[in-house]
């Protein structure tokens, strides 16, 4: 069952809302797109269910006679119906893709891609090319299968294109270079040991260069997909708090809250580490 959150999220991805915003203006910009009238004593989750049933019904209803609705005093003019969620295309398969890339700058290359759609419209995966070696993050559109997403590493380039089954058509943009993007579908991710958040709990020690000061981490488990943390870097008095957020349900990459440009692999339930360089041994569960 998704969480009011991925439908929130998912009404945001299919309505074109911006990201960022708060959860009740996604809700509340929704009904306000749909036509949805709402009591003021329903709940968000209760909004969110409204807003969904609007969104696989509208193309079922008849466009030949305009109709301008009022709600609470604002006009809300016909629009182009979107597509029911039902009619909507298959998830893309999440796996491994084989990419070239066409560079204005350097010309021609190859790159590993791993892609993972997931159904509340979040893209994440990496990317690896003679150049770098990042995450991404992004979104796409069950609707007409087109994407955005961001490279968290290098130039920091912006990806944009459409899934055709199992091609990929893409360009990408940084502050100074530009191309095309072909991908081809190459396998599912293999099945893997998954880290338990409890497993992975504990003390830790390490160090981040180019600091050669030891850190010690205190990792707790909110549940088996979402963990904190606490990170002390010494001698200074500096505690940093975080939040992880596992990156889906068949992968031991999780996402720090608030600053997606870091990312942390559980690697076991003996230490884990991130993609700047800390690499934490565990001391004691």
């Amino acid at each position: 069952m998704p969480t009011l959150a991925e439908n929130a999220e998912l009404l945001r991805v299919q309505l074109g809302i911006k990201a960022g915003l708060p959860l009740h203006e996604i809700i509340s910009l929704a009904s306000v797109q749909l036509g949805i009238s709402s009591d003021e004593n329903s709940s968000l989750a209760q909004q969110v269910d409204a807003c969904l049933a609007a969104l696989g019904n509208t193309a079922a209803s008849s466009s030949n006679t305009p109709n301008v609705q009022v709600i609470q005093g604002i006009a809300i003019e016909p629009m182009a119906a979107p597509m029911p969620i039902a009619d909507m295309m298959p998830l893309p398969p999440s796996g491994k893709w084989q990419g070239r890339f066409t560079s204005r700058l350097v010309g021609a290359g190859d790159e590993a891609q791993e892609y993972r759609f997931n159904a509340n419209g979040r893209m994440t995966g990496r990317i690896k090319n003679r150049f770098i070696d990042c995450p991404i993050e992004g979104t796409f559109n069950l609707a007409n299968g087109t994407f955005t997403y961001t490279e968290m590493g290098g130039d920091r380039a912006t990806v944009q294109g459409t899934i055709t089954g199992q091609r990929i058509e893409a360009t990408f943009h940084t502050h100074r270079d530009s191309g095309t993007q072909q991908s081809i579908f190459v396998a599912p991710f293999e099945a893997m040991e998954l880290t338990s958040t409890q497993s992975a709990a504990g003390c830790y020690v390490g160090i981040a260069p180019p600091i050669p000061f030891p850190i010690l981490a205190t990792l707790s488990a909110v549940d088996e997909n979402t963990m904190t943390e606490c990170c002390w870097l010494f001698p200074l008095p500096i505690a940093c708090p975080q939040k992880w957020v596992r990156d889906g349900p068949d992968t031991n990459w999780f996402t720090e809250q608030g600053d997606r440009s870091l990312q942390k692999l559980l690697v076991s339930g003996k230490f884990h580490r991130e993609n700047k360089g800390y690499c934490g041994c565990k001391l004691i569960g």
